[in-house]
């Protein structure tokens, strides 16, 4: 039989031949291999990076933060409401400073304090919030790391006679 595109001629075996013929290595065609993806280590590298970068302050920040709420609701449960009702103001800076005199700090019934502690808390608990959602980032890109697809082959181009 002869090629349509090169004109060669070409000895095509009858069907009942097929199994006397011979196998060898050179014969067989060789099997396409795919190629591991590069990008695979370096999506692991940074996915891990800022998993780690970002968790572990992002955890410290929560537990932080969280103390820091908890020291403001005691403050504020510390203090009767009635407690500034009942007093004058020259009262109230006596209590103040005869708290600090006895204790050598500031007492913890001013409101400016239990405003300002609860609030940082809330804050930092926001800034958690944020590191936890980069590192969320961090892990599906790690984890896109072991789903990245091989690398076909490429085609050879065959020249033209």
């Amino acid at each position: 039989m002869e090629c349509p595109k090169c004109q060669h001629s070409l000895e095509i075996p009858k069907l009942r031949d097929f199994a006397s013929l011979s196998t060898t290595e050179d014969s067989k065609p060789q099997a396409a291999t795919k190629t591991a993806n590069p990008l695979r280590p370096w999506f692991f590298v940074i996915g891990l990076g800022a998993l780690v970068l970002c968790g572990l302050p992002g955890y410290l920040l929560l537990d932080y933060s969280h103390r820091l709420m908890k020291l403001g609701v005691e403050y504020t449960e510390s203090v009767a409401p009635p407690f500034f009702d009942d007093r004058s103001q020259d009262e109230l800076w006596a209590s103040w400073y005869e708290f600090f005199e006895t204790k050598r700090d500031l007492p913890p019934w001013q409101p400016s304090r239990i405003k300002l502690t609860y609030n940082q808390g809330v804050l930092f608990q926001y800034f958690a919030y944020g590191l936890f959602a980069l590192a969320g980032i961090g892990a599906a890109i790690m984890f896109t790391s072991f789903v990245l697809p091989d690398l076909a082959p490429r085609p050879r181009k065959v020249a033209k006679k």
